[in-house]
Order: C-alpha cells, then sequence, then structure tokens
C-alpha cells in the first residue's frame, strides 16, 4: 500500500531518481509476493510437513522489503508528501514498527544455522 501512496505523489513526469526507486521496490515486492505464494503453496501441498527454513525465509524476505519501503519511499516523494499526506506518514511509521518487531540479526542467524544444518544433511 505504500508504494500505491507514493505512486499517487508523483509529478506528471518523474525525475530518473525517482523511476529507478520505484523499479527496486517494485521488484523487491514482486520477488517476494512470489516468495510468500510459493511458500504458501508448499504448506498447503503438505501442512504437516517441515517447513522451519521456507517460513524463515520469507520472513527475512518480508523484513528486507519492508526496510527497503520505509528508506526509499521518502526519497521518491521528498519531504511536501510526508507532511501533508497524513496516510502515507502513518503507513510508514506502521512499516517501520513491523520491522522493529523482527528480530533482525538473531532472526537471520538462525536462518543461517538452518541453511547450513540442511546443507550439511544433504
Amino acid at each position: 500500500g505504500v508504494l500505491d501512496r507514493v505512486l499517487g505523489h508523483l509529478p506528471p513526469v518523474p525525475d530518473a531518481h525517482q523511476l529507478a526507486h520505484v523499479g527496486e521496490l517494485h521488484t523487491a515486492l514482486a520477488a517476494t509476493d512470489a516468495l510468500l505464494q510459493q511458500t504458501a503453496a508448499a504448506v498447503d501441498a503438505d501442512p504437516a510437513g517441515d517447513h522451519g527454513l521456507a517460513v524463515g525465509t520469507v520472513r527475512a524476505a518480508a523484513e528486507r522489503v519492508a526496510r527497503e519501503v520505509v528508506d526509499r519511499a521518502p526519497r521518491i516523494v521528498g519531504p511536501g508528501p510526508l507532511s501533508r499526506d497524513d496516510g502515507l506518514a502513518r503507513a510508514l511509521a506502521d512499516l517501520a514498527l513491523y520491522v522493529r518487531q523482527h528480530h533482525a540479526e538473531r532472526d537471520h542467524a538462525a536462518l543461517g544455522s538452518q541453511v547450513v544444518d540442511r546443507w550439511r544433511s544433504a
């Protein structure tokens, strides 16, 4: 939803920097969405299976893309929309709060441990 709000604030002819940030966000969001759908399909196909690694990977991808949105959205629109569009400011604040609920390096270390364990047992 944040990207949609950002797109609504673009000028009729966005500059190259704005377009680059939009392209990067679109790519990151699409990749995370595809990973989420793939993981959901795997869980649905085998609900009792061991999906810990896949779920951890999706959580890490979602955290990463959320950080990208929080970083890039203000760079795309500048300060004006952030001060005049309460919905955009609130959405960014909510997203930043979501990111803070992730345990960052601790969760990444747990994911890395699962990757190493899976590799060693293969």
